[in-house]
């Protein structure tokens, strides 16, 4: 190998020379009078003639992705889908892969992958180019896996491909939130597993509307108005076995005079820059989410500490205000660390007990960082555009997407071998985003690569951000995101629920939204990203239609907001057009002067993911099946 620059003593950058014949080497190292090798460590296959890209260019919306680029050649190897998508591990499942550009002889390899093992498959009998079984043997735990499929030296993966239950009883491991306000529609998330299809909820002996996302997590809603107090939940699968773990929803009363609450998560602990080294200061924080209050809270504290509750104090940061049912971060203290350690960091929240809550239970978080060796690369990457379905696709009405971003990685630069998605869902309970599905590190093969995702099943509102790892570890801050809006044939919500769709407008355009009422009583509230722009309205009695029409709409963001004034069921859709001749400034269904018009968006118009949220691993993944199968497929 040419070139090698040593990091540290566990790292080390070297070139590959051209023109060596495809196939599969070994990695010989020496050093220091000692010598090692990893089998089948890199693997040369024909290089394809890459893809032409146009040149980005930045947006000014909150929410603003740079212009698309050219997607892929459709002859390129794409993983569309696997059917069944699910199965027992204590039995063999024989799948059926669909794509494009599969090779038929010889036939393509393809692995299952996760965080901590992978699995080749077996069996696999080409059909065609776009399209192969095989068999996934009955040696995986339970679980979400990737698809990996290598094919006439070219690579792809399938996120969430395939999932493994367990044939044991369901077991809940958390519910988010875990307590909310009696005077709305609450739906929370449960994870666990074994979640079986047709899985039901309970809440003491009433049974919640469910939608199970998959056999590790299930979405549920808590009626509005139901009595105070702590329920058991419970979840029973269609063959009759039962969770036996003992988890409370807790619903405070939204009308009683405490019902304040301030909480966080280890999600919500941040570090910027995402990987911390040594001698190289970063900033800390924490998001503060609020479910419950009157009045808007100031200069609430938080202290952090590391290694223990009691350890030795970092510092402590304060939140200026925050307003009821909200998420603010605190300002970032700024430290650094002296050497490469584990460190587990706390956050205590209120620290002096000055704000009065009804959970003092939940004021504590923990979050463990790896501090990283100093190394030459202290650039992170860069996510410089994300696009769906080939353009600047905000709606969609499939929940199947594709995605092609573009990345790189400035001078000095180490080439960006790995992205990570994670899909962020606002949830009104927790009055914060949530992570509904993320990927793992997926291989990043250049600008732009392709990847299928596919979305949460909750209609809405929600946002694809997209993080980068360059090759010496460093990991883009998260700030690339696009807001996708998911528009299903139908939608059903509960009494008091409202679901949340979000539209970007350019000055002179026309906006129009339609709500389908099939049954029951939706009403229909669009906000504007101006403050000096009121709500528009269109909430009839009964089942009519609610439609709401802005002509000549000035540049922004418009929040549209379906209310379940009584449960109901709907369609909706919305276009986006220019200015049309003679029409009203606006219109809309009408206004039933009975019903209470709501004061304020259910959350501000501007409010979006921040990028300092979330944790991902420091590491793609520690085993050596990520050098044997990605890498190769990776470096130039």
């Amino acid at each position: 190998l040419n070139g090698v620059t040593v990091l540290s003593s566990e790292l080390f950058e070297a070139t590959v020379p051209a023109g060596l014949p495809p196939s599969i080497y070994d990695l010989f190292v020496a050093s220091g009078g000692q010598s090692n090798i990893l089998p089948s460590a890199f693997w040369v296959v024909v290089e394809l003639s890459p893809t032409a890209t146009s040149t980005p260019t930045a947006t000014s919306t909150p929410t603003a992705t740079p212009a698309p680029t050219a997607t892929p050649t459709p002859t390129s190897l794409l993983i569309e889908s696997v059917t069944p998508r699910e199965g027992f591990t204590n039995s063999v499942t024989r799948i059926t892969v669909i794509g494009s550009g599969f090779s038929i002889d010889p036939a393509p390899t393809a692995y299952l992958l996760n965080s901590s093992r992978s699995v080749q498959l077996t069996e696999i009998t080409p059909l065609s180019s776009s399209s192969f079984t095989a068999t996934i043997p009955n040696s995986l735990d339970s679980g979400s896996y990737n698809l990996l499929v290598i094919a006439g030296g070219r690579s792809s993966i399938l996120p969430n491909a395939f999932n493994l239950i367990s044939p044991g009883s369901p077991q809940l491991f958390q519910l988010e939130p875990a307590s909310g306000l009696n005077d709305r529609a609450i739906e929370i998330r449960l994870t666990g597993n074994n979640f079986a299809e047709g899985a039901l909820v309970r809440l003491g002996t009433t049974s919640l509307p469910t939608t199970r996302m998959n056999a590790q997590a299930l979405l549920a809603v808590v009626p509005a108005e139901f009595a105070p107090g702590s329920y058991p939940i419970s979840i029973t699968n269609p063959n009759g076995q039962q969770s036996v773990e003992e988890m409370n929803f807790t619903l405070r009363a939204a009308a009683g005079s405490l019902n304040d609450d301030l909480k966080s998560s280890s999600e919500q602990l941040w570090i910027d820059p995402v990987v911390a080294r040594v001698g190289l200061p970063v900033s800390l924080g924490l998001f503060v989410e609020r479910t419950g209050g009157k009045n808007t809270l100031e200069g609430v504290e938080v202290a952090f500490r590391r290694d223990g509750i009691n350890g030795p104090p970092i510092g402590r940061s304060t939140i200026d205000f925050i307003d009821p049912h909200s998420s603010t971060s605190t300002a970032p203290l700024l430290l650094t660390f002296d050497q490469a350690e584990e460190v587990v960091l706390f956050a205590i929240i209120d620290p002096d007990r000055q704000v009065a809550e009804l959970d003092e239970g939940n004021n504590v978080i923990s979050r463990t960082i790896v501090i990283n060796p100093a190394t030459s690369d202290q650039t992170v990457p860069v996510v410089e555009a994300i696009s769906v379905n080939g353009g600047n696709v905000e709606t969609v009405t499939s929940r199947q997407i594709m995605v092609d971003i573009n990345a790189s990685d400035p001078p000095p630069g180490s080439g960006v071998p790995y992205i990570y998605l994670t899909e962020y869902v606002y949830q009104d309970g927790s009055a914060g985003w949530v992570p509904q599905s993320q990927s793992g590190w997926l291989p990043f093969s250049g600008s732009p690569s392709r990847y299928v995702w596919t979305l949460a099943p909750q209609p809405g509102m929600r946002y694809l951000q997209v993080r980068a790892r360059d090759g010496a570890g460093n990991i883009s801050i998260g700030q690339a995101r696009r807001l996708i809006n998911f528009e299903p044939p139908t939608d059903s919500i509960a009494r008091g629920q409202t679901r949340i769709y979000r539209y970007q407008v350019a000055a002179g355009q026309s906006l129009e939204v339609r709500l389908n009422v099939q049954s029951g009583d939706a009403d229909l509230y669009v906000w504007s990203s101006r403050s000096d722009q009121s709500v528009w309205v269109s909430n009839q009695s009964g089942d009519a239609d609610e439609y709401v029409r802005i002509n000549t709409a000035s540049a922004g963001v418009y929040q549209v907001e379906v209310y379940g004034y009584s449960s109901a069921t709907y369609q909706i859709s919305s276009t986006i057009s220019g200015a049309v001749a003679a029409a009203p400034a606006q219109d809309s269904g009408g206004v039933d002067p009975a019903k209470v018009v709501p004061t304020a968006p259910r959350i501000a118009v501007d409010a979006i993911p921040d990028e300092r949220a979330g944790t991902i691993p420091d590491d793609p993944d520690p085993t050596t099946y990520i050098q044997r199968i990605y890498l190769p497929f990776i470096r130039k």
